[in-house]
């Protein structure tokens, strides 16, 4: 496939040397639109080679290139070709500011410090090459001819992606590597994707890893002293087993010998918040397995919200875990899955205020089970986008985003229950017996109906646990009726949505690929 970049062509701004970085900028000079009707017919000749759509940057300048190039091909403007914020730069002469932009340009690349801000306020070099690797996934999983109209910045980006991909020398960015004012055709192919999203993974490691190295001791002391402050003990030792952009857990023992679990959590309190309020219900419910939690204590540290959950560590191993072994018969296997859904039905009937996520003052985001099975549908355009970008086609997106509309139309009038919204074979643990000793990890509880942990459990778990086991376990025959697959596949719709969502934010080509597979299949069922 060819990617034809072409830099926008010259606006007021650029004739007084002024940054213009604020929508929508300013209009074509006449000495602009002379140029754009110069460049016409070599880009009518790519034209003849088969562009299928023009990309371009929502700033006037870029449009009003498109505009007077006068070719009759689909435009679409995206947000992550825009030009660089370069925050309080912006408006200033840049012959005065152009040493700064520099600087944060060579310290990015010498010494991999991305988060300085152009202009104090403005965007950092992270978040620009991060859209600029977002949106070059997206153009190429299409693998169509494409013209890009964008700003000199992005589109030097561009061209240095496709140097390193070629093996190519990497030019300083302080050279001339090309004005971009004449056509610049690249030759991208469909695996390339591959090496972008393991470039993009990297570029987030080393920046994480350079922050968190220079975080970690003072992270450490928080931990060490928030535990003595809630648990009354010192620990005694402990090691890291999740590491995330904004969270991280430990496994420690403490000097009096017991064994807790640490979640340290930036900026989502509320995720300990639905933790607490969640195992705090079950208590009182009474029959729910579940692990002693201390009270979260939340600190500010540098303008960040730092939120600390300490919980007992459950002794064995998670349920996928010991399935995976091999150790049980199927006949064991089925009782344990029997006994996860007794469970889940006492689980089941705890009532709660509100449907959705548990927010702060321990209610759901919404008033009515119709609000929350719109959640999804009202955010069509959000899907559409997706689908464009992961190759469903948009008809049949239409058709999935009909159904959760219609259902949602037609939702009776339900009370919340509590739902774990994640009931899957990883948390819940097990004794060496088989017996089910807890239930663990309730960050994403929410009010829902129990057909959410059904569909939850159907579309991660059934390969391994077949949901009909879970549900012979939890004992509610008048429920699975011959409206029970319809609501089943239904909220496996709306499931699948979410991951959709979720494994394209995060560039997982195998999470989309599994995802769309679910989706067509959910969908063929009404079909």
């Amino acid at each position: 496939m060819n990617i034809i970049l072409l830099r926008h062509a010259q606006s007021f701004a650029n004739k007084k040397g002024i940054i213009d970085a604020i929508l929508p900028g300013t209009a074509l000079t006449t000495e602009g639109i002379k140029h754009v009707n110069t460049i016409r017919p070599s880009v009518i000749s790519f034209l003849k080679g088969g562009l299928s759509k023009c990309y371009c940057s929502p700033f006037q300048r870029a449009l009003q290139t498109f505009k007077f190039l006068k070719i009759k091909i689909p435009l679409i403007i995206d947000e992550r070709i825009r030009e660089i914020d370069y925050g309080l730069y912006n408006g200033k002469n840049l012959n005065d500011v152009s040493a700064g932009i520099k600087a944060i340009f060579r310290r990015a690349t010498d010494d991999k410090s991305m988060r300085d801000r152009f202009g104090i306020n403005g965007e950092n070099y992270l978040e620009l090459i991060l859209r600029v690797y977002s949106f070059l996934m997206g153009i190429i999983r299409k693998n169509e001819n494409v013209l890009i109209i964008s700003h000199e910045a992005i589109l030097i980006e561009i061209e240095k992606i496709w140097r390193k991909l070629r093996g190519l020398e990497i030019k300083n960015r302080s050279d001339t590597e090309h004005s971009y004012e004449k056509p610049l055709k690249l030759l991208f192919n469909p695996g390339d994707i591959c090496w972008i999203q393991k470039a993009r993974d990297e570029l987030e490691l080393t920046d994480y890893s350079r922050r968190m190295h220079t975080a970690r001791v003072k992270l450490d002391n928080l931990i060490t002293n928030v535990v003595k402050e809630i648990t009354g003990s010192e620990i005694y030792k402990k090691k890291r087993i999740i590491s995330g952009e904004v969270s991280e857990v430990y496994d420690a023992l403490l000097g009096s010998g017991r064994n807790i679990i640490i979640k340290v959590v930036e900026n989502n309190p509320a995720c300990h918040i639905r933790e607490q309020f969640a195992i705090k219900q079950c208590l009182k419910m009474g029959g729910i397995p579940v692990p002693h939690m201390w009270p979260i204590r939340n600190l500010l540290v540098n303008s960040n919200n730092l939120s600390f959950c300490i919980q007992e560590k459950i002794k064995g191993e998670s349920l996928k875990k010991a399935i995976r072994s091999g150790r049980f018969t199927q006949k064991q296997k089925r009782k344990i899955i029997n006994s996860a859904g007794d469970f889940l039905a006492k689980i089941h009937r705890i009532k709660i205020e509100g449907f959705g996520y548990i927010k702060s003052d321990l209610k759901g985001c919404y008033d009515s089970f119709s609000d929350l099975l719109r959640q999804h549908s009202s955010r069509s355009d959000l899907f559409f986008r997706i689908a464009d970008e992961v190759g469903i086609r948009e008809n049949i997106m239409r058709s999935i985003i009909d159904l959760l509309t219609q259902k949602a139309n037609k939702a009776p009038k339900l009370e919340p229950i509590l739902s774990h919204n994640d009931y899957t074979l990883s948390h819940i643990m097990i004794n060496h017996y088989g017996k089910i000793t807890a239930i663990i990890d309730w960050s994403e509880a929410q009010g829902n109906f129990c057909f959410n942990d059904f569909a939850k459990w159907d579309y991660i778990c059934k390969e391994e646990a077949p949901t009909e086991w879970l549900l012979e376990g939890y004992s509610a025959p008048f429920l699975f009726n011959e409206e029970y697959n319809n609501l089943l596949h239904w909220f496996r719709l709306n499931i699948g949505l979410g991951a959709l969502s979720w494994y394209f934010s995060r560039n997982d080509l195998a999470g989309i690929e599994r995802t769309k597979d679910e989706l067509l299949k959910d969908l063929r069922y009404f079909s």
